[in-house]
This record gives structure tokens, sequence and C-alpha cells, in this order.
């Protein structure tokens, strides 16, 4: 899912990532919503690497239409970025989004943030820091939806997250 309003302003970590992304999930009745987690990459562990391997490869599925993201699980895995099937637009509620930023923190899912610079100080930058985070844009099939990361932007400015359910 993507979240409908913007992300906390980078100052929670990925603990308050996650608890917007829980909060959408639940509100909009989804199922397993505690086991909803931001896609977003730090200095030490890659945006993926938050996420169980589903040991079937089945894709993940966007919320609203169950359209998969990808053909499998490994394909996104492997970094196949223009592998995408789908964009990741669509909001708990179901509600499609247009050309928006995502924070990312990587050039790819698989990567590690190359600095504390482009994963907004591991997301706990004060709203304060003029650093700047890495982003893509969630309508993109190609590597833009993730990794669109020479725009990095002020991490003070809360932007939208891309949300993905920890299937174990």
């Amino acid at each position: 899912i993507a979240t409908s309003t913007g992300g906390p302003n980078n100052t929670g970590g990925l603990e308050a990532a996650d608890k917007l992304c829980q909060d959408e999930a639940m509100a909009a009745g989804l199922p397993n919503f505690q086991a909803f987690k931001a896609l977003l990459a730090t200095t030490t562990a890659s945006a993926l690497s938050r996420f169980a391997v589903n040991p079937t490869d089945e894709p993940w599925v966007r919320v609203g239409d169950n359209q998969p993201l990808t053909a499998t699980e490994s394909a996104m895995r492997n970094g196949q970025l223009g592998t995408l099937i789908v964009a990741p637009n669509v909001t708990a509620a179901g509600q499609r989004l247009g050309n928006i930023e995502i924070w990312t923190g990587a050039p790819r899912p698989t990567d590690l943030g190359p600095n504390t610079s482009a994963t907004c100080g591991n997301w706990k930058s004060p709203t304060t820091t003029k650093s700047s985070g890495g982003l893509g844009y969630d309508t993109g099939v190609s590597t833009y939806w993730f990794g669109a990361f020479n725009n990095v932007l002020d991490c003070a400015v809360g932007r939208r997250l891309v949300c993905m359910e920890n299937l174990q």
C-alpha cells in the first residue's frame, strides 16, 4: 500500500514509519494489519531485508485489485526493478494515487542506504535538520518507482511511504 498522507517527518525511525503503515492498514480493515512495514532502507539494512522471504515465491500484490507487483517475490529481491507489473500506488482504503514522491533511502530495495543523508539519519533526522533523503515515484513501473535517487529532498517534509505486509 501507499500511505494516504505524508510519512512522519523522519524523527521516529523505522518504528514510526511502521506504525503509520499499521495504522492505515488497520483503519482500512485489512487483515493482519500489524504485519505491515514501511519499505525503507537504512545504512545497516536494505528495505527488502526487513521482510521475511516467502518460501512459495508468491509476489506481493497491490491492495484493492490484487494485481501482483512482480511475477515472483524473488524478481523483486533480485533487484530487477524493471520487472514491476503494476505500481504500488494504491492506499489501504483503495484510493489510486497520482505521481507522488515516496521515501526510499536507497537506489534499489535490495541496497543499503548509501549514507545517513540518503536515509534522513536512518529516519531519525529532526525536522530542523537539512539533510536530504532518497526517494522514488510510486506510479512508475521502471527503476523510478524506487530509485529516482538523484532527487534528494529536505527530510523535514513528510512524504508518503510504500508499506508491505511481512508474510511469514
